[in-house]
C-alpha cells in the first residue's frame, strides 16, 4: 500500500501523505514511528564533521578560555556568514564606536 502511495514520489512527499491520513497511525503505529526515526537520521555526517572542524579552528590553544555563548556566536557567524566583500566596515566601526562612551588612552 505504501509503495502504491509513494510511487514516483520522494520520501518527504510520501511522509506528508501518510501523516495526513490518521488511519496510517492507527493501523501501523510501529512502522510510522520507525519511519519518523528514519526521516530524522542524517544521511551523512559531513555537516557534523564540518562543525567540529570549524570549532577546532575557532577554539584553539590561544583562545581556550572562550565562554560557551561567545563560542556559539562565533560558530554561528563562521558557518552562516555571507561574503564579507560587500560589508562597509566603516559603518560597522561607527556603530561600535557610538555604542558607548570610550576612554581615550594615552599611547606614551
Amino acid at each position: 500500500m505504501l509503495v502504491r502511495i509513494a510511487k514516483g514520489r520522494g520520501m518527504h512527499d510520501a511522509w506528508d501523505i501518510c501523516c495526513k491520513a490518521q488511519s496510517w497511525w492507527q493501523l501501523f503505529p510501529g512502522i510510522m514511528q520507525l519511519w519518523q526515526l528514519c526521516m530524522t537520521i542524517p544521511i551523512s555526517t559531513t555537516t557534523c564533521e564540518r562543525g567540529f572542524s570549524r570549532q577546532n579552528i575557532i577554539k584553539n590553544d590561544i583562545r581556550n578560555g572562550l565562554s560557551l555563548e561567545t563560542l556559539d556566536a562565533l560558530m554561528f557567524i563562521s558557518l552562516n556568514a555571507q561574503d564579507t566583500s560587500n560589508i562597509c566596515w566603516r559603518d560597522i566601526f561607527n556603530l561600535w564606536f557610538e555604542e558607548k562612551e570610550r576612554r581615550i588612552v594615552s599611547l606614551k
